[in-house]
């Protein structure tokens, strides 16, 4: 019975920190509905597919940091993640650390759950990718992550120790339309990402910690430098699918999960020292029946600072939300 309450807490912890990694952790991408394996290329991109920061360039190199704060009023849990990574042309190497505290308000389905259960999720990443074509256009990587999951209940003192790694990978091409003054860039990236099941084992019996998770996805970015006022639009799109082997401590009642967003930046308008950037998406997936949640947020960098704010809905009542806060510092040298 014991086993079945630490269970049950773990359940309810999971909820708040690992199910984020399938709704986004940054704000940027928390906005565009979760959608990162093909066009997330910032810190926040890191485990779930590292490949998009390469920026196969020797005429610089990038060392970037983020920190992003997570909050949930429904639940009370707040998820914070710092990370960061260092690019060398075609290789790219970098952690991150996510953590998650509060306690999940779940009375109306079980009596007495658990308090005070601290769960985090660390990796670090690496990719490599190189050129395939003589101009550069075409450009492709490989990745791999390597993530182990802690969870403690102080309560019962117990812990779930456990890893696991994901392959990623990224193909990608840019094109640049001469309307006489050369100014439009176009770029495609197809992103890949996959995750065995990570599995844990109470009184004898396995749970799953984390469900394989296996994701497709493609971004498409237009660029215009010369107009009045510069712009850049990117549409992105994944599909996610998810398998259990083992009664999970993460509940998710779908196994499909499909997902589009858009963002749309201005690029220091009237003379503005920064770039706006406005966001919005959608995640579907069946659970009961069809479900639909929408997300929106904008952001703005200046020189090598970054701030993103996004608000997004999540669980079973729509009118649940969660809210990430994000800060990057990138250098280019």
């Amino acid at each position: 019975m014991k086993n079945l309450s630490l269970a049950i807490s773990l359940a309810l912890s999971t909820t708040s920190v690992f199910a984020d990694e399938f709704k986004s952790t940054g704000a940027r991408y928390a906005a565009q509905g979760g959608v990162m394996v093909a066009n997330a290329n910032d810190s926040f991109g890191l485990t779930v597919n590292p490949a998009n920061l390469l920026t196969h360039s020797d005429e610089f190199d990038v060392l970037e940091f983020a920190a992003n704060l997570t909050h949930k009023p429904e639940m009370g849990t707040n998820n914070d993640m710092l990370g960061g990574y260092k690019s060398f042309a075609n290789f790219i190497f970098g952690g991150s650390f996510e953590s998650s505290t509060g306690t999940d308000s779940f009375e109306e389905f079980f009596s007495d759950p658990r308090q005070g259960i601290e769960t985090s999720q660390n990796s670090i990443a690496a990719a490599f990718g190189n050129t395939v074509s003589a101009d550069e256009s075409l450009t492709y990587g490989v990745g791999v992550v390597y993530t182990w999951i802690d969870i403690d209940d102080p309560e019962n003192k117990n812990t779930v120790d456990e890893s696991g790694v994901t392959g990623t990978a990224k193909v990608s091409y840019q094109s640049k339309f001469d309307l006489q003054t050369n100014s439009l860039i176009f770029d495609i990236t197809l992103g890949a990402a996959y995750s065995p099941e990570i599995l844990t084992e109470l009184s004898e019996e396995q749970f799953s910690v984390k469900p394989q998770i296996a994701r497709v996805g493609i971004s498409t970015r237009f660029s215009h430098f010369n107009s009045s006022i510069p712009w850049d639009i990117t549409l992105s799109g994944e599909h996610l699918s998810y398998k259990f082997t083992a009664q999970s401590l993460m509940p998710i009642e779908y196994e499909k999960e499909s997902r589009v967003g858009l963002e749309w930046t201005l690029i220091r308008p009237l003379g503005a020292d920064g770039d706006f950037s406005i966001r919005t998406g959608m995640s579907t997936f069946d659970s009961v029946q069809k479900e639909h949640h929408l997300s929106a947020g904008f952001g703005y960098t200046s020189g090598n600072w970054s701030l993103d704010i996004s608000t997004s809905e999540h669980g079973v009542d729509k009118s649940d939300r969660s809210y990430n806060l994000s800060v990057t510092y990138t250098f280019i040298g």
